[in-house]
């Protein structure tokens, strides 16, 4: 199964075509303000080092968030108007989730509470492990105080998800909790395995549309 899988969830934006789990080709950038001038060139980059065309993709995979708003859209967008001449499949998974299922195996299926700047002077904050990542059930997104953080993650590991956004965060630095600032977040090769593990358990795509953490306004 060859798979192309964006995430442009975070600061770190990045792309792999994968190959049955084998990584055949990454990029990497972190320019938040051309995300769509870099990607395009990205992807044309990816083929090459692949050796391999569009057509032969079998799956577009991206990762939905919660995260960047316009890094989001691009990528979605991108990957549905490659997929459309050739019929392939766009499958979406929370970016989190799959940032979630590779942190707690590394930290033996311990749980994991995942934490981001919601602004307003909130934190949005997802909590699961290896198995509630890999089936789709990890908790949902809330939205909760600072002061509300030790007591919803007491019991588990607290990763923010993007601490060169966090680190601006006056109440997380000055919390005094035990927080493991992450410098890997979700990125490309973690979708595109959180994506192929639920494709093989036959478990549908997320809807293709962008986590956000707040409610649009109407």
């Amino acid at each position: 199964m060859f798979i192309l899988s964006i995430d442009q969830s975070s600061a770190r934006n990045s792309l792999a075509i994968m190959k049955n789990g084998q990584t055949l080709s990454f990029a990497e950038w972190t320019d938040a303000r051309s995300k769509g001038q870099q990607l395009f060139p990205a992807i044309k980059k990816a083929f090459a080092e692949a050796g391999i065309s569009a057509d032969k993709i079998n799956v577009m995979a991206i990762g939905l968030g919660p995260g960047s708003y316009s890094g989001l859209r691009i990528s979605l967008s991108a990957l549905c108007a490659m997929a459309l001449p050739f019929g392939t499949q766009v499958y979406g998974v929370s970016s989190a989730d799959a940032l979630i299922r590779s942190l707690s195996k590394d930290q033996g299926g311990r749980d994991i509470s995942l934490i981001g700047n919601a602004r307003k002077n909130r934190l949005w904050m997802i909590r699961g492990n290896e198995s509630g990542a890999t089936e789709g059930t990890t908790a949902p997104l809330r939205i909760i105080k600072p002061e509300e953080l030790e007591l919803q993650a007491s019991d588990s590991l607290i990763v923010c998800y993007d601490w060169s956004d966090m680190a601006k965060v006056e109440f997380i630095r000055s919390s005094g909790m035990m927080i493991n600032e992450n410098d890997q977040p979700a990125d490309a090769v973690k979708v595109a395995e959180l994506a192929r593990m639920r494709i093989e358990k036959r478990l549908p795509s997320l809807p293709l549309t962008p986590i956000y953490v707040h409610p649009a306004v109407v």
